[in-house]
């Protein structure tokens, strides 16, 4: 096979030159022609694939070469694994043979081993009886001595021979191991040959079938080389006819260009349509962008507003912590009241702070309803673009699946939002809870200062032992002292603050600071006091003279102590009556709360009838636009059935108009048929008069070429007609003839006409359908009404889907304005408390100076 091929390509080579020879001076005799630039493009064409087909062609014989080589060099060695496998089986039998031997012997010293194991068994009974009867001191008999002696030296032989059987079972299961080795590594070269084998033998089918291949793909290049050189041949053919139609190609590029023209306007047209709708398409891409952003911003938002709620409880329990601190550091009665006036003061604080927060609520919520007209406002822009967007629907379906998965989403996260706005007013009720929880407080403090008031009163008969103490607590004096100018700097700062509240609180804290300058004079005063009895102490060691002025002084201070006493009493009064329209004003603030939530409450309401109203107006725009979309699709009907039953109409008139044709002409017909029976009748006798003719013609000629018979010699009676009786006669046949000719084509056109009748009746018949075709065509009629309404209720779904979209959108936006409204709200109930803890943190402070 390699011989002829390389014979076979050299005859293509010559064959290739010729062709080469004949291309080159074709080529040069169309270099001048402007015409034949197709005709040249194409037969150069030709040339390439017919060289192409001739250089794949060399490289199938080149590779046919190498796999037959390749072929030559893999039979070589198969031939080698092949043998390699028979000497590999020997081996495995072998092996396969010293295992069995090894086997046995195994099974063997397991048998004696089993044995040996008996007998052990059995000599360990007998050691354990001897053993019971040693212990039971009974001494042994001759025989039994003899018999035990016996035993011990049978046990040391089968010890031995245990030992020995060990050994040996362990040289054999190393044997038996080492042999599987061998026999498991005989086994994998034994696959590994195998698998050589195999892969041989596939890789000579897949060389065989390129080689296969390869044949075919020559055979196939020949034949197109072939068919290659008809078609040359065929195209100088075609050549003449083209030129002739270079002239109706030019008339028909003239057409083609004006439709192309025609065609780029129509394009510029579309163009301008795209790209429109490619800006619609973006503006609604970055206002789904936005709202990603603003559902991520909120996200964020979100998580930073649990931070900020974990961070006030953590304040929270800082504040619980710290008043449990100020509740440990009650010691007196006097710096309880002071801690009691701080706190009332406080407390109106915070009274002034949900004042303020009340106030905020009432802007937010007129912000809010801002809000609502602009988002009011916002839905009418967004309906009027969706209306414009309606045209696009079409194009953007898959898009909207889309972002109805987004919108899922989005409502999840609202969701999530939404308990998070939940667990916000938690917080708040606890908060409210918490402001409930200090006004107890307050109350109860109320009434410690009641007890303070008893305990003052114990303390005035506590004096007497006081003036024993005096040098004692003049230190803690002094320390109050300078504790007291502090408290007054803070209290100074703290009035300057007090300057917003209301007119009635500004008389009470008025009175307050009547009082605290009483307080101031009266610390001063025993400052005093206390100086004049540390000099009359002095004196008193000098002089005893001296003590009775200082007793008349302390009757002095005793007499002031009452009167602080008094006043005290008198602070404490005003203390109650501060408390009493404390509560007033958490009363009023009470309710502002109740009159806030209802107002909320009815903000909520009117908001989802408000959004219920334009829900059931949209469902009912809906319905109007599905009820036009049915009157026009049933005036459309009624114009097609309007259309139809005229056509239907004129088919009935030229329908009576050819019933009546043909009623004409069958009336003709059967005024003819009536003649017809008279016409056959006289058929028929002339026929049977010709027959008559005829026969006695035949006699008459069968008797006259009878040379005997008499009667051909007899004289004929009648006479020769005349030619004039001749002609005559001929003329009448003639005559006769033509009218009988003309009747036999009469009757063959009315015969061709009737046919053609029948075959028009028969048509007209066949396309009028019939009853099976009615019914289904009814059946049609039905199912094409019930896709029609199904393709409406989609449409009225898509509607529906795409406004619960917008409301969804709307409601996405209302919860993060809330959302935003509830962080603002957040922050400055947060600002109020840091208020808060920072004021506390003074009074603390101002408490643990004053020695709280």
């Amino acid at each position: 096979m390699a011989s002829q091929k390389p014979e076979e390509v050299a005859v293509s080579d010559g064959m290739l030159a010729n062709l080469e020879r004949e291309f080159n001076e074709a080529m040069r005799a169309l270099e001048g022609h402007v015409r034949f630039g197709c005709f040249r493009e194409e037969y150069e064409k030709l040339h390439r694939a017919l060289l192409n087909s001739h250089e794949s062609e060399k490289r199938l014989v080149r590779r046919c070469q190498q796999l037959t080589q390749e072929l030559m060099s893999n039979a070589a060695k198969m031939q080698a694994a092949v043998k390699l496998a028979r000497d590999d089986h020997s081996t495995i039998e072998a092996l396969k043979k010293e295992t069995e031997k090894a086997w046995r012997m195994v099974d063997v010293a397991n048998e004696k081993d089993a044995r040996a194991k008996e007998t052990i068994k059995k000599l360990r009974e007998e050691v354990l009886s001897l053993q019971e009867i040693v212990e039971n001191g009974t001494e042994l008999t001759p025989t039994q001595t003899a018999t035990l002696e016996g035993l011990k030296l049978e046990k040391k032989r089968m010890q031995s021979e245990y030992d020995e059987m060990v050994k040996q079972m362990e040289i054999l299961t190393r044997e038996t191991f080492e042999l599987g080795h061998k026999m498991k590594e005989a086994e994998e070269e034994m696959m590994k040959h195998q698998e050589e084998l195999r892969r041989f033998s596939d890789r000579e089918k897949t060389v065989r079938q390129e080689y296969e291949k390869e044949l075919r793909a020559r055979d196939r290049s020949n034949l197109q080389l072939r068919e290659q050189l008809l078609l040359v041949q065929q195209r100088e053919k075609e050549l003449k006819s083209h030129e002739q139609l270079q002239s109706k190609l030019s008339s028909a590029v003239n057409l083609l260009r004006s439709q192309l023209q025609e065609d780029q306007n129509r394009r510029q047209a579309l163009v301008q349509k795209i790209e429109s709708a490619e800006r619609q398409l973006y503006h609604t891409q970055q206002s789904y962008d936005d709202a990603v952003d603003t559902r991520e911003a909120l996200n964020e938002r979100h998580r930073e507003v649990r931070k900020e709620i974990t961070e006030a409880e953590k304040k929270a329990i800082d504040l619980t912590a710290e008043k449990q601190r100020t509740h440990r550091v009650r010691d007196n009665d006097f710096k309880e009241l002071c801690r009691l006036v701080q706190q009332n003061e406080d407390i109106r604080r915070d009274q002034k702070n949900l004042e303020r927060q009340r106030l905020s609520v009432e802007k937010r919520i007129e912000m809010a309803r801002k809000e609502k007209d602009d988002l009011c406002r916002a839905f009418d822009m967004m309906q009027r673009e969706k209306d414009s967007l309606k045209k696009v629907s079409e194009k953007e379906r898959e898009k909207m699946q889309i972002i109805e998965k987004l919108i899922a989403n989005e409502v999840e996260s609202q969701t999530e939002i939404e308990d998070a706005i939940a667990r916000e007013r938690e917080i708040g009720t606890r908060l409210r809870q918490a402001v409930a929880r200090l006004e107890s407080e307050r109350e109860k403090y109320v009434h410690e200062v009641s007890q303070v008031s008893l305990h003052h009163t114990q303390a005035q008969e506590e004096l007497k032992i006081a003036s024993i103490t005096c040098e004692e607590t003049q230190k803690a004096i002094d320390e109050s002292e300078q504790k007291l100018k502090k408290q007054q700097s803070r209290y100074e700062q703290v009035r300057s603050e007090r300057n917003l509240y209301s007119k009635k609180l500004i008389e009470s804290q008025d009175e307050v600071v009547e009082l605290k300058q009483k307080f101031r004079m009266m610390d001063h005063q025993i400052l005093q006091l206390k100086e004049e009895l540390a000099m009359k102490d002095k004196k008193f060691q000098e002089e005893s003279g001296a003590q009775k002025s200082s007793k008349d002084k302390l009757t002095k201070v005793r007499k002031v102590v009452n009167e602080r006493t008094a006043a005290l009493d008198e602070a404490n009064q005003r203390c109650e009556t501060v408390g009493q329209k404390i509560k007033q004003l958490v009363k009023v603030i009470s309710r502002c709360d109740k009159e806030l939530s209802e107002y909320q409450q009815r903000f909520l309401a009117v908001s989802g009838e408000r959004d219920l109203l334009g829900t059931q107006l949209i469902r009912r725009n809906d319905e109007l636009a599905l009820l036009y979309d049915k009157v026009r699709m049933q005036q459309e009907l009624l114009t097609h059935g309007e259309a139809a039953c005229r056509a239907r109409v004129e088919d009935m008139r030229l329908l009576r108009l050819k019933i009546e044709d043909l009623k004409r002409k069958a009336s003709i017909a059967q005024k003819r048929a009536s003649h017809t029976e008279r016409l056959k009748d006289e058929i028929d006798q002339l026929q049977y008069e010709l027959q008559a003719q005829r026969a006695k013609v035949q006699a008459l000629t069968e008797e006259a070429e009878n040379p005997k018979n008499m009667l051909r010699w007899e004289n004929i009676s009648g006479h020769d007609p005349t030619p004039e009786e001749l002609e005559k006669k001929i003329a009448q046949l003639q005559r006769r003839l033509i009218t009988k000719s003309e009747e036999c084509v009469e009757k063959d056109m009315e015969v061709q006409e009737k046919q053609r009748l029948v075959t028009e009746l028969q048509n007209i018949f066949a396309r009028q359908p019939g009853h099976e075709v009615a019914r289904q065509l009814n059946v049609m009629h039905k199912e094409l009404g019930h896709k029609n309404a199904v393709m409406k209720q989609k449409a009225s779904e898509l509607n529906m889907t795409s406004t619960h979209i917008s409301e969804l959108k709307y409601e996405a936006e209302r919860l993060r304005r809330e959302l935003h409204e509830t962080k603002r709200k957040y922050y400055e109930m947060q600002m109020s408390n840091d208020k808060l803890t920072e004021y506390l943190s003074r009074a603390n402070n101002a408490s643990t100076f004053s020695g709280f």
